[in-house]
């Protein structure tokens, strides 16, 4: 390896270690808790609402020093349904993939995340026509017209004032089918 390539490999290893910093952790864990819920938390960068039903959010975080994102749009619409579709913006989201998997203890190797995955879903509180100024929360339900085997339950909120994307367990028993659905 000659010296231009070595300063050229430091310079972009600092880079990204400069940029990750610039984001919050997205895990943190109540230290009194035993088990704790695997809830994750990442900063919103973007919240673009193209009609009055339907939103997107970007938002990305650090997790052990690397990057992590995804898009949510919320209001997604699947045949005649209406819910949420997860996407992917690249390796971040398929770094956030293998992270949520880290913190679910889930022992299937994951690698990438799939390009859009719709989950229909229930609004407990807010609207989306208001999204952009006030908050909503969401329970999401993968899979919902079966099969059993692959359902699963997750929240999701969205709070624009305090600039977080929220994604919460429902319960650790849908841990793994959250995965599945998430993944390629």
């Amino acid at each position: 390896m000659n010296t231009g390539t070595f300063v050229a490999i430091l310079v972009a290893a600092l880079s990204r270690l400069a940029f990750a910093q610039d984001l919050p952790e997205i895990y943190h864990p109540d230290p009194n808790d035993k088990d704790p819920w695997a809830d994750v938390s990442l900063r919103i960068e973007s919240l673009i609402c193209s009609t009055q039903a339907q939103c997107t959010v970007r938002a990305r975080g650090v997790h052990h020093g690397e990057s992590v994102g995804l898009e949510v749009v919320v209001g997604a619409i699947d045949g005649q349904r209406r819910g949420v579709s997860y996407r992917s913006i690249g390796k971040e989201s398929d770094r956030f993939l293998r992270a949520l998997a880290q913190l679910y203890k889930v022992p299937d190797r994951v690698s990438a995340m799939n390009v859009a995955t719709f989950a229909d879903a229930v609004i407990l509180g807010g609207s989306v026509g208001a999204m952009r100024s006030q908050r909503i929360d969401m329970k999401v339900f993968f899979y919902a017209d079966g099969p059993e085997s692959k359902y699963a339950e997750l929240y999701t909120n969205v709070d624009p004032v305090r600039h977080v994307l929220e994604i919460h367990e429902k319960d650790p028993e849908y841990r793994a089918n959250v995965i599945k659905a998430l993944a390629k």
